[in-house]
């Protein structure tokens, strides 16, 4: 990647969480999402992210992924957007690197979900180790794993 690229990860609890989520949506915004502060809305979906891993080009936000906790136990990246200009670059593979780094740390496993049609993603994913499913949802996506902790016979959580 360009050495004027950098990645952060900007926690809810941090003081420009809510300018950094407004930024976002008025400039790399995709698919009707509304950030509104970290409340993110998309159709009739509804979360509130716990962190944003927001990619700088010249200190100027260009990307983000966003996270929440579904479940105990797991993130779930529930958005990734990059500026048109800056796909197909490596961007989207070294935030979603960063958030297996910062998942490991936490002892979280990940989930995500990836429309049927969009191959970059789907080629994204499996290059990472993620585990698709068999089957699509009612959204037209696939589901996609990363154990990232296993539970071995007493039950002590192990890494994989």
């Amino acid at each position: 990647m360009n050495s004027n690229l950098t990645i952060k990860c900007i926690k809810s609890s941090d003081n420009d969480f809510y300018d950094i989520c407004n930024y976002c949506e008025k400039n790399i915004n995709r698919e009707n999402l509304n950030i509104n502060g970290g409340v993110l809305e998309n159709y009739d979906i509804t979360y509130q992210s716990i962190m944003l891993f927001v990619t700088y080009f010249n200190q100027t936000p260009i990307a983000y992924a966003s996270i929440k906790i579904k479940k105990e136990g797991e993130y779930y990246i529930s958005q990734i957007a990059i500026k048109n200009e800056y796909k197909r670059i490596g961007i989207g593979r070294a935030m979603v690197k960063m958030i297996i780094k910062k998942a490991e740390e936490d002892n979280m496993n990940l989930r995500t979900h990836v429309r049927y049609w969009n191959k970059p993603s789907l080629e994204l994913f499996h290059s990472l180790g993620f585990d698709q499913s068999d089957t699509l949802t009612k959204r037209g996506s696939y589901t996609f794993k990363l154990k990232i902790l296993n539970l071995d016979n007493n039950h002590t959580k192990i890494k994989r």
